[in-house]
């Protein structure tokens, strides 16, 4: 494993336990329609720039390089079979791109001439393609690449509306396979976009956010931590911290929640406290984050904010170290028992307790 993997599975304490925790299975089950188109390319990238198939942009980057993107467009050219796409039909009728990605977005870099701001010339494909610029196909192969079929599977969740979203998150976790694979954070924020994810993500760019969390921010877990926080603040967890993120998400997607609201105000006001009581001594230690104690010391915090803002800071501190020498507590925040119900349960309630005494 390189260092840059190491160093990433290091930044959470419990990072094998958070690990497994994302493969937690459901206790539901869907109805979906299901039916197939065959796309000309012309036809599916002409739908794509205009937005009809949409991808949206906070979801992933583009990832492949020109020499994979080059071989796609050759298959293509050699008359090879592709790879079919999946879609999600959303309730406008647009078309939500579940995997498919890095292909429809090459071909129409191809028919742009435009990769990373130079020319988009074929590489490392077969010589009579080799550093050709789309302009510089002759007709017949501008028509084969126009004239192949791409077969697309169309998805449509049925009501109840819950479950549609659970449907549609399990689809996306099972079925995209374009580069690297999506974390749950990615798969949240794409299909329960709203208020709520766009405030979540302006929350995780500011610098005392970041400063707070400390750990990588690419696969989103830094936005997790921030979800995670919030849903822990209002709703009793149910066991399957996943699926917990996933309903608390989607619940409160557009904000229709004043509580919610006021919440996400208050945050960089939270973080602000926590600062000055010095709470990195307790959930960050040997440069790993706890995410036990963080979400504890969190609830705790929050759940009694009006009462800590007045005490005196060494009052606070000397409440936590009593916390943090609970039997209880230190059971519920131990490294492989983190994501059982009763722990979660057990520490929340520990600090909710402890802190409305200080």
């Amino acid at each position: 494993m390189s260092s840059t993997n190491n160093q990433e599975n290091q930044d959470i304490a419990e990072y094998k336990e958070e690990q497994e925790s994302e493969y937690g299975s459901y206790e539901i089950t869907y109805n979906l329609t299901s039916y197939g188109i065959d796309f000309p390319v012309d036809s599916l990238v002409s739908r794509y720039d205009k937005e009809k198939i949409y991808l949206p942009n906070f979801q992933r980057n583009y990832v492949w390089n020109k020499k994979q993107a080059s071989k796609f467009i050759e298959s293509l050219l050699l008359g090879l079979p592709v790879p079919g796409i999946f879609l999600y039909k959303d309730i406008d009728e647009k078309m939500l791109i579940i995997d498919g990605y890095q292909r429809i977005e090459s071909i129409s870099r191809y028919f742009k001439n435009s990769f990373d701001n130079s020319d988009f010339k074929l590489s490392g494909v077969n010589k009579d393609f080799n550093g050709k610029i789309y302009s510089k196909l002759n007709e017949n192969e501008k028509d084969k690449i126009a004239t192949s079929i791409i077969h697309a599977t169309i998805i449509k969740a049925d009501n109840p509306k819950k479950k549609n979203y659970h449907a549609i998150y399990e689809i996306f976790e099972r079925l995209n396979t374009g580069g690297v694979k999506l974390s749950p954070q990615e798969v949240r924020n794409c299909v329960s976009d709203g208020k709520f994810r766009q405030k979540i993500t302006e929350l995780s760019n500011l610098d005392i956010v970041k400063n707070f969390i400390s750990i990588d921010k690419k696969r989103k877990k830094d936005e997790e931590i921030i979800l995670r926080l919030l849903a822990l603040s209002f709703i009793e967890y149910t066991g399957n911290m996943k699926q917990f993120l996933n309903d608390f998400m989607f619940a409160n997607k557009d904000i229709d929640s004043q509580q919610i609201h006021q919440a996400l105000n208050l945050f960089v006001e939270i973080i602000q406290f926590m600062n000055q009581i010095d709470a990195k001594e307790y959930f960050r230690k040997n440069d790993q984050l706890s995410i036990a104690i963080l979400d504890s010391l969190w609830v705790g915090i929050y759940k009694n904010y009006e009462l800590l803002k007045n005490k005196h800071i060494e009052q606070i501190k000397e409440k936590i170290d009593q916390l943090m020498q609970n039997e209880q507590y230190k059971e519920a925040i131990k490294t492989g028992t983190t994501h059982n119900t009763n722990s979660v349960k057990d520490r929340l309630e520990k600090s909710i307790e402890f802190l409305s005494n200080v």
